[in-house]
């Protein structure tokens, strides 16, 4: 009678034990969030001054001048300590934090975090300008019916212009086109268009140095 009252106990025990073993195995409730979802990006505000660098910065050089780089955070050394500052054209960092965004504009695509755009580069991603904010691509049909849409080409009058990898003078020129040569629009932004090459390559070019087609066949 003793140990048939004995065994349920023992039983119970047992599966008490087992539960907290497994329990222990688990990784804590921050771990599983960073995983499953992205971190909301707090940055501290340009400005703010800190006795000393968080762990596991690092420099970054942009021309002469030297930042300390942390999640997201760039910092430059004062009297008082280390300033926050707003992130530096040309800086290139390593990788960006968990939590940044991507978007994609015409052919170019940008990292976003905690506000600054980066794009990525052969040794990890540089801090650009911010893309227009008011570029929108649309599709032409002028290639398979240049007379019925003559509006949605344009030719080069400039004897020599820049194409370049995004709408800015500060983007690369990746092509030249010439006086004559005819592009096919894509995307605009503010003093920009986005265009298809005669070779079939893209890229952004000035839109006062280019007129619409229309407008050519008339003179």
């Amino acid at each position: 009678m003793l140990m048939q009252k004995q065994l349920p106990i023992r039983s119970i025990s047992i599966i008490l034990v087992g539960l907290f073993a497994f329990t222990l195995l688990l990784p804590p409730n921050n771990a599983l969030a960073v995983r499953g979802h992205k971190r909301r990006v707090v940055l501290p505000p340009h400005g703010t001054v800190v006795a000393k660098l968080p762990p596991g910065h690092r420099g970054v050089r942009v021309g002469k001048s030297k930042y300390f780089y942390h999640r997201g955070a760039f910092y430059r050394k004062r009297h008082r300590g280390f300033v926050v500052v707003k992130a530096p054209v040309g800086a290139i960092v390593a990788g960006l934090a968990v939590g940044f965004t991507t978007a994609v504009i015409g052919s170019l695509t940008y990292y976003a975090y905690g506000g600054t755009y980066y794009r990525q580069v052969p040794s990890g991603y540089m801090v650009v300008e911010p893309p227009a904010a008011t570029v929108v691509v649309r599709k032409s049909s002028c290639e398979t019916s240049p007379a019925k849409h003559a509006g949605d080409c344009v030719f080069v009058r400039a004897h020599s212009l820049n194409v370049r990898s995004g709408p800015g003078k500060n983007h690369r020129v990746v092509r030249k086109v010439h006086r004559g040569n005819i592009l096919t629009i894509r995307g605009h932004a503010p003093g920009w268009i986005y265009v298809k090459l005669p070779s079939g390559r893209f890229g952004w070019v000035m839109k006062k140095y280019t007129r619409p087609l229309s407008s050519r066949t008339r003179g």
